[in-house]
């Protein structure tokens, strides 16, 4: 992992595009320390060329903001070669967990809501035990 000389980017906001990742770049754009090294990444291009010149009436020079295109196993890659330990789980069920997980990159999974709704139904410590062991399956 690169230290915080030698990255590239200090912050790489994946989902920019989304409601939460939306709101969160509007944050950046308002409170963003004067330096911050910082992209938007996410699967769409054009998706997110319509983010940047949203954040640019905010901060104008955001205009040039960076943009990555990136599927969730690229930018987990991309924050690590950047010194960023990326987490991930939004999202996550026992459907799909299994090739998020196996992303080796990704330092932490955040799978609480998931299992707190299916903890209703099968009660908690059945429903952490199934995804402890897809997770597992996962990492091999």
């Amino acid at each position: 992992m690169a230290d915080a000389q030698t990255r590239d980017l200090d912050l790489a906001l994946f989902g920019a595009t989304g409601f939460t990742g939306g709101l969160t770049a509007e944050y950046l754009a308002r409170n963003a320390p004067d330096g911050l090294r910082w992209a938007l990444v996410g699967r769409n291009l054009g998706k997110l060329e319509q983010v940047r010149p949203h954040l640019a009436t905010i901060e104008p020079g955001l205009a040039d903001l960076e943009l990555v295109v990136a599927d969730t196993s690229d930018a987990a890659a991309l924050a690590w070669k950047n010194g960023i330990e990326p987490h991930a789980g939004h999202g996550l069920t026992y459907d799909n967990v299994i090739p998020v997980a196996a992303i080796p990159q990704l330092a932490e999974l955040n799978i609480g809501h998931y299992l707190i709704g299916e903890a209703i139904f099968t009660g908690l410590e059945t429903a952490v035990r199934r995804m402890r062991d897809l997770m597992d399956e996962a990492r091999g």
